[in-house]
């Protein structure tokens, strides 16, 4: 929701009132085919970092993959729009 509200210039309070759950469903989908700001840029540097420790690894080793370089992907549960409204609803004190 950050990186939504960052990539098209408004707060994330703005972005709550003009986005409805369908809306933010659909930048969910295109933000996992084309991914909204630097994620973009941390995939690109992931997977020259993997190429990289691949090309100098040793045989015994097991080889690198791109998310090895990439821990904030590491989260426990992906949440739905549904679930990130109700968060900012929470945390707006509405």
């Amino acid at each position: 929701m950050f990186r939504l509200a960052l990539a098209l210039g408004c707060t994330v309070g703005e972005l709550e009132q003009r986005l409805t759950a369908a809306e933010l469903s659909e930048w969910l989908a295109y933000d996992s085919l084309e991914p909204i700001g630097g994620m973009r840029t941390d995939f690109g540097f992931a997977m020259l970092a993997s190429m990289y420790a691949n090309a100098h690894r040793r045989s015994s080793d097991p080889p690198a993959k791109v998310t090895d370089f990439m821990p904030f992907l590491n989260q426990p549960k992906e949440q739905t729009p549904t679930d990130m409204m109700a968060v900012l609803k929470f945390a707006g004190g509405s």
